[in-house]
């Protein structure tokens, strides 16, 4: 996957995925065919008469979200219904947009753009508000309302546990579960902290994509006032130019000693903050509470890198595509019936995705894989318990 930087707040990670298919039917936004996916809520689910909004029924802090096996199951339970798709105002609308609990996803991919392209096919709210004529002036209206929290709620205890290269996943939770039940206002602002940070720049990043924006009279209405100018004009102020990173000093090479076009990694990008890494990885643990967090997020390797080059630390190797290793019948095999150390390749069309399996089924599918999550965390998991919607299949590579 390639690797593109963001440069203000938590950085946020190209992540990876995998194998199941939505139906043939679907709608069109902006000039793309998304797949139809039923919502598994209904319409009055929605809206909480207590305070007058409207709300994801099911979200990580659900029962039911616990019990989710796949992706799919996720993405389903965040479909919101068509009847109220279409009533609902585009100020609310943005809301949700905003609240998405798979919010985290549109770090996931080779480029953030490719993010959002996996965002809208995924969630119909955003395909939604794409469409609307006022979805960019809300989408400011919502970026100058939304308080950032400062990194410095992120409990030191926490942050001092997930700043060690590895960690231990039941007492980075103990650390968050003993905050809940001693201070439940900094657990609370913890996790408002990594909510607002994603909102915020997941703003930035969709105002100053392709998918969505705003007129240049519209423009100078906002930027002197709100400072817009600069993050909506150039990307340059949100990103770093894949070829301006760091590039190899060193020679990767596969087993059999196929050289590896140095095009294809990176080596030595610049680490997270102790803050970033906090957020992010307790981001993905909420998130997916049936993976394990086996080493906290970095922005210095990522799935390929770990999967193909080297699963030991230091790694510090991006490795943006993979086929040099897959391609290489003096190193591997392909096979069918899987064992521990096997590679696993999710195939897609947005660079794929790499693991070892770590505890082997009588499928891929029945399989434990661990695996690298872009730049967020190390994770052990099921083979379909992996953000966004792979859909071309797994293949199993066996060194020879």
């Amino acid at each position: 996957m390639k690797k593109v930087i963001l440069t203000v707040g938590v950085i946020f990670a190209l992540l990876t995925s995998v194998v199941f298919s939505y139906g043939a039917d679907s709608v069109t936004s902006g000039g793309s065919e998304f797949p139809k996916i039923e919502a598994m809520t209904q319409s009055e689910d929605w809206f909480d008469p207590s305070n007058g909004k409207y709300m994801f029924p099911i979200t990580p802090d659900s029962p039911e979200w616990k019990n989710f096996q796949t992706h799919n199951e996720m993405v389903e339970a965040c479909t919101i219904p068509e009847d109220l798709l279409k009533s609902i105002s585009t100020k609310d609308l943005i809301q949700l947009v905003l609240d998405y609990p798979l919010l985290n996803e549109f770090r996931c991919f080779n480029s953030y753009e490719e993010g959002l392209e996996v965002l809208k096919t995924n969630f119909n709210g955003l395909q939604e508000l794409l469409r609307r004529k006022d979805g960019a002036t809300g989408l400011v209206n919502a970026y100058c309302s939304i308080p950032v929290t400062k990194a410095s709620t992120i409990p030191q205890e926490v942050a001092n546990e997930v700043n060690a290269a590895e960690f231990s996943d039941k007492k980075f939770t103990l650390i968050l579960n003993q905050l809940k039940e001693t201070n439940r206002a900094e657990y609370n602002s913890f996790y408002k902290g990594i909510a607002d940070v994603n909102k915020t720049q997941f703003i930035e990043l969709l105002l100053s994509s392709e998918a969505i924006s705003l007129s240049s009279s519209e423009l100078k209405t906002y930027e002197n006032n709100f400072n817009l100018k600069e993050k909506l004009r150039s990307k340059t102020s949100l990103y770093k130019n894949s070829a301006n990173q760091t590039r190899a000093t060193i020679t990767l090479k596969t087993p059999s000693g196929k050289v590896v076009p140095t095009s294809l990694y990176a080596v030595d990008n610049p680490e997270f903050s102790s803050a970033q890494i906090a957020q992010i990885t307790a981001d993905y643990k909420r998130t997916y509470p049936n993976a394990t967090v086996l080493r906290n997020a970095s922005n210095v390797y990522n799935c390929h890198s770990y999967a193909w080059y080297k699963q030991s630390l230091p790694n510090r190797v991006w490795l943006n595509d993979c086929g040099t290793y897959r391609f290489d019948t003096n190193s591997y095999k392909v096979v069918t019936v899987p064992k521990g150390g096997d590679k696993i390749f999710y195939a897609a069309s947005l660079g794929g995705h790499s693991g070892i399996v770590a505890t082997a089924g009588s499928t891929a599918a029945t399989s434990t894989i661990k695996s690298k999550w872009g730049q967020g965390p190390l994770m052990q998991h099921k083979t379909l318990y992996v953000p966004s919607n792979y859909t071309a299949g797994t293949t199993l590579f066996r060194l020879r």
